[in-house]
């Protein structure tokens, strides 16, 4: 499933990309997270507060404003028919266009017009659901206990759920929570830090009493998700950043 909604997210990406401002960091694109829904959003689209949701509770697109909400549910949909249906919602309800064209490349070809969604496994879908859950919920107390300052947004190329702040003059960090990747075939919490755009040594770093240090090209603190509780995710970023931060 993981596949299945990192594809349907680039619908939310390309609404941010059609009708909000570009921005200089691409954050126009980036996507927030709701405990409370489970769902997927995009930065308000309109004045009046139209959004486009992808649940992760239905697996279904969602058109929302004060005034309505109006679900598509996903499975067996084409690709075809889901362009279709936003570009019928952003016509009829802010009087734009919608264009699915992104300009990022993602880990897997993008889809055909008759390229059809199917929700697999809806216990997989509530597993990252309960992942994000963990990943928000111990980044805002890792923020406030170490007295930085970030978003928490999901990126859609990436698809990490994730936090970047500046520490100091000469130290940035980067946290978050990553998909499945070449890097590591499971999801895991990850911390990186920068002095301007060189990444920070980390082959000398004391060893972390949770998860490890990547000391090739990837320099980072990494792990797996599976398992993990946000108390122990919390002590672990913690113990990261205070590494960086020494």
């Amino acid at each position: 499933m993981v596949k299945q909604v990192h594809l349907a997210a680039q619908y939310l990406a390309g609404a941010g990309i059609s009708f909000i401002k570009k921005r200089d960091d691409d954050s126009h694109t980036n996507i927030g997270w709701s405990k409370d829904s489970h769902e997927l959003s995009t930065w308000p689209l309109s004045d009046k507060g139209d959004q486009l949701s992808l649940s992760l509770k239905t697996f279904s697109l969602i058109w929302s404003n004060p005034e309505k909400r109006i679900e598509f549910p996903l499975n067996g949909k084409s690709h075809l028919e889901v362009k279709t249906w936003i570009k019928s919602q952003a016509k009829s309800n802010i009087g734009m266009i919608y264009i699915y064209h992104l300009h990022y490349e993602l880990p897997y070809p993008f889809p055909s017009d008759d390229s059809t969604f199917k929700l697999e496994s809806k216990a997989e879908l509530s597993r990252i659901s309960g992942l994000f859950d963990i990943g928000q919920s111990s980044f805002a107390t890792v923020l406030k206990k170490q007295e930085l300052t970030s978003d928490l947004r999901i990126w859609p190329h990436h698809f990490d759920l994730g936090a970047y702040t500046v520490a100091s003059e000469s130290l940035s960090i980067g946290f978050g929570l990553a998909v499945p990747d070449s890097a590591i075939d499971d999801f895991y919490f990850y911390v990186s830090g920068y002095n301007g755009d060189d990444s920070v040594e980390t082959k000398n770093f004391k060893a972390l009493s949770i998860g490890e240090w990547q000391t090739a090209e990837w320099k980072a603190a990494t792990l797996r998700a599976t398992g993990v509780k946000e108390d122990s995710a919390t002590n672990f970023l913690t113990e990261a950043i205070h590494a960086f931060r020494q």
